[in-house]
């Protein structure tokens, strides 16, 4: 490698905490309710910053039948992560709760069988791979069908914010597949500088893109709160609360 992975790894967590500050910093123009949906920002960069950290002093790291190492870490940042952005596309969307739930499932399905079909040996690796496949297949539908549909009935500038969430999040998806399968703990197919580099890459693309959209897209946040006075109030709404008396700071 041209740098020590660990050095790769510690470079990617400093560019996530400047980013993390930065969107703390942003933070501060909102207020209310918009700014506790905006607090998704700051928390997907600071999962990457606290991966990438262990991952840089090799902590929880396990190793494939083949030797090569599994960061568990990586993973952990992806489940604390990745469902929560899902959910909140399905929040957008105005999708029903038993759809935005299906789609943190799904999440939480791919990240898993992924782990599996690094960790487990032949021929049980292949119980992950379905898994993968799977969540991806219900994951994209529930994206490009359902929520669209959904999406068709809220704000123009909720629409937007949806349309470009989840562009990100089916990009994702379909370049961790690719990168997963190809890597040094699947195929083998990937250098190891290559599927580091790549990898990185794409988490950064993931948790800063995310936090970065999210905050160009104050007034998508402020609709969505007038609708939901919390963020959890999505999930548990009868329908018959009044809208949320949110006042911003500022854009």
């Amino acid at each position: 490698m041209i740098i020590p992975e660990s050095t790769f790894y510690l470079l990617v967590s400093t560019v996530a905490l400047v980013a993390t500050l930065g969107f703390v910093a942003r933070l501060r123009q909102f207020s209310g309710t918009t700014r506790q949906y905006l607090l998704l920002a700051p928390f997907a960069s600071g999962m990457l910053m606290i991966g990438y950290f262990a991952m840089a002093n090799q902590l929880l790291v396990l190793h494939s039948p083949g030797g090569e190492p599994v960061p568990v870490s990586r993973f952990l940042m992806y489940l604390f992560t990745y469902p929560l952005v899902v959910a909140s596309i399905g929040v957008l969307a105005d999708a029903s709760r038993r759809l935005t739930l299906a789609g943190m499932i799904a999440l939480v399905g791919f990240v898993t069988g992924t782990l599996i079909n690094w960790l487990a040996p032949v021929p049980f690796d292949s119980g992950g791979k379905l898994m993968v496949l799977a969540s991806i297949a219900s994951a994209l539908y529930l994206l490009f069908l359902p929520y669209t549909q959904s999406a068709q009935a809220v704000t123009g500038a909720r629409r937007l914010l949806f349309g470009k969430l989840r562009n990100l999040m089916a990009l994702l998806m379909l370049m961790y597949l690719v990168v997963g399968l190809t890597s040094r703990q699947g195929l083998g197919l990937l250098g190891t500088f290559t599927g580091v580099y790549v990898g990185g890459y794409l988490d950064l693309l993931g948790h800063i893109g995310f936090g970065g959209i999210l905050l160009r897209a104050p007034t998508a946040i402020r609709e969505l709160a007038a609708e939901h006075p919390t963020p959890l109030d999505y999930f548990r709404d009868d329908g018959t609360h009044p809208p949320s008396a949110d006042t911003p700071a500022g854009d």
